[in-house]
């Protein structure tokens, strides 16, 4: 669908957005991944329709454990690239401490949504000062978090998912290793 969403993406947030609170865990998750799917369809444009989700999505990711905590950074890793770089140099310092507090869990699904999270940051060091882009949150006392990334391929359960994560987790890491 691309761009042809962006006429409709006021109104499908503003009908999404209250399932971020919704007692049931489930409506939450959905909800979620519809952002997340909005979010991406309307890359790079539509920034100004996500903020009332924003704080929601936010406060998810903070309270979430879980395929839950899944969702939520699946959609904070889409809604962060359309973000202005102050904001998105914000966002992407505090959700790298998360991301290296679940890239420690034995979840294979949760790891993949990290390393998706991570190359997601990893891509804004173009529009961000060397400072604050994940590239330095990387090579700073970060950096032990991911060390595990090396042995991922014995923890993958099939060449597809080892393939990904060398795809999308060790070009980042090796651009800092120099190899």
């Amino acid at each position: 669908m691309g761009c042809a969403v962006l006429p409709h993406l006021r109104n499908l947030i503003a009908c999404t957005t209250h399932g971020l609170q919704d007692k049931q865990q489930q409506v939450q998750t959905m909800t979620a991944f519809g952002l997340a799917a909005l979010a991406e369809a309307a890359a790079p444009y539509g920034i100004e329709y996500f903020d009332e989700a924003l704080k929601s999505v936010w406060l998810g990711i903070r309270l979430h454990r879980g395929k839950g905590l899944a969702a939520f950074l699946k959609a904070i890793g889409f809604i962060i690239p359309l973000m202005d770089p102050e904001y998105a140099s914000y966002y992407t310092k505090e959700v790298t401490v998360i991301l290296i507090r679940e890239f420690q869990t034995s979840d294979e699904e949760m790891k993949k949504i990290v390393l998706k999270g991570v190359k997601q940051c990893a891509a804004l060091e173009v529009s961000l000062p060397s400072t604050s882009n994940m590239t330095s949150c990387l090579n700073s006392s970060n950096r032990s978090g991911f060390a595990g990334w090396r042995s991922i391929g014995r923890t993958m359960s099939g060449r597809r998912d080892y393939c990904r994560a060398r795809a999308e987790g060790w070009s980042v890491w090796d651009r800092q290793q120099n190899c």
